[in-house]
């Protein structure tokens, strides 16, 4: 079970954008590098974080 649960985190993670490589999807008794975990961190921060100029 928990192998499915990460696979379906993974997969959305895939699908959203988060994740580049699908490697990491394949793998899960491998763990994840921190740059990975950092990218993902990054992609997510880019995708919530409001994109707007100042007036000033």
């Amino acid at each position: 079970m928990e192998r499915e649960l990460y696979r379906s985190i993974m997969e959305r993670a895939y699908a959203k954008g988060l994740l580049a490589d699908r490697r990491y999807i394949e793998h899960p008794e491998e763990p994840l590098p921190a740059w990975v975990v950092l990218d993902i961190a990054l992609r997510l921060l880019e995708q919530t974080e409001p994109s707007y100029a100042t007036y000033d």
